[in-house]
């Protein structure tokens, strides 16, 4: 009697899941309409066939309830699970890729490749827009591989896939066109091919303007190009797309950082106090056990330093972020842009007697000059 209680528990769950679309449950303003501990609990308890379990695990977005940890836990197992229907397996798939990148993309591109590779061997046929997802992924997660390798012939072909990801989207509805078209940026800014980034994100932002109750992935869509706009000398234009994401939540997944690299807009504009304030907010909002998260708000606290040509604290903050560079394509951006501003305008002597100095301040104390809590 208890193991058809469970089931029945489990059925229902899925039956309530199911009756929003996947797009609402992924990357939907409104995360209320699904009950993450009605999904843990029916994982918990039922036994049932794998294709149930991965509806179940799959069918939420699992970062927007900061539990971002237990998709390893339900999700890595099913990836290789027997008597999984192939449309199942891909959206397990999908999931996994979806999330993995919260642990480092940069570190584990090549699982994650492999990953999107046998989804896509099992996609054929399918008429889903997790396909082009996958594809989108896939070229982002080779981008990172070839940038690290400086394998050019790869980079190009990763841009290949990219593109041939966001072409497919065209066929669905306007937010996964819009999350493609975030991906696509992503991975080109780690290629450091900018123009192409920007097109990518000038598209997200006319496409986010037609959707309704997806804010999250409009937000960080204006959020990425006010970045852009503000390192390319656009001050007046960057500073208004980053003041159209001020006060949004932030997280990593599904693409609410956007108030994030919208820091650097607000301070190139001159408002250096909104700039720490909206850097605090995002740092707070931010998942505890974020790999690398406080490193990467250390990137962009000397990127608010570089943005007024403080040269001295932004040199010092670069060297005291260690590897949070890592943490996404826009902090890499941002470390490598004020890296190369504050030499040139430090000189190589200075430039090097400020970066020994910022190795040697604590992690916690960077964080502090960071957020303008400490004098510099």
């Amino acid at each position: 009697e208890a193991d058809e209680l469970r089931e029945r528990h489990a059925h229902w769950v899925l039956e309530s899941m199911a009756a929003i679309p996947l797009v609402q449950r992924w990357f939907g303003d409104d995360r209320g309409r699904v009950d993450v501990d009605d999904v843990r609990a029916a994982l918990e308890w039922s036994s049932g066939s794998p294709t149930l379990t991965a509806a179940l695990a799959s069918g939420i977005n699992w970062m927007r309830f900061d539990h971002w940890r237990d998709r390893r836990r339900w999700c890595e197992p099913l990836a290789d699970a027997e008597g999984l229907d192939d449309r199942s397996r891909l959206q397990v798939l999908g999931m996994l890729c979806y999330l993995d990148v919260v642990d480092l993309s940069y570190e584990r591109a090549g699982y994650l490749d492999r990953r999107a590779k046998q989804a896509l061997s099992i996609a054929e046929g399918i008429d889903d827009p997790l396909v082009p997802v996958l594809w989108t992924v896939r070229g982002t997660l080779s981008g990172a591989l070839a940038g690290q390798a400086r394998d050019h012939e790869l980079a190009d072909l990763s841009v290949e896939w990219m593109e041939t990801g966001v072409a497919m989207t065209e066929a669905f509805t306007l937010p996964w066109q819009v999350y493609c078209r975030l991906l696509a940026a992503a991975g080109l800014t780690s290629l450091l091919r900018g123009d192409a980034a920007v097109g990518h994100l000038e598209a997200a932002v006319a496409l986010a303007d037609q959707t309704d109750g997806y804010d999250a992935l409009g937000g960080s869509a204006r959020g990425f190009l006010s970045l852009y706009r503000a390192l390319d000398g656009y001050v007046d234009a960057g500073l208004a797309l980053a003041q159209s994401v001020v006060g949004f939540a932030n997280a990593v997944m599904p693409w609410r950082e956007g108030p994030l690299p919208s820091v650097i807009a607000l301070a190139a504009a001159g408002d250096v106090g909104l700039a720490r304030r909206q850097l605090a907010a995002c740092f707070q909002d931010m998942p505890t056990d974020l790999p690398l998260g406080i490193e990467m708000v250390v990137v962009f606290g000397a990127g608010i330093a570089g943005a007024v040509q403080d040269w001295d604290l932004t040199a010092r903050l670069l060297a005291a972020s260690g590897e949070g560079f890592r943490r996404s394509p826009w902090a890499y951006l941002v470390y490598l842009t004020f890296r190369d501003r504050a030499r040139a305008a430090l000189g190589p002597a200075r430039a090097r007697t400020l970066r020994d100095q910022g190795r040697r301040i604590p992690l916690q104390d960077a964080l502090k000059l960071a957020l303008g809590d400490t004098a510099p």
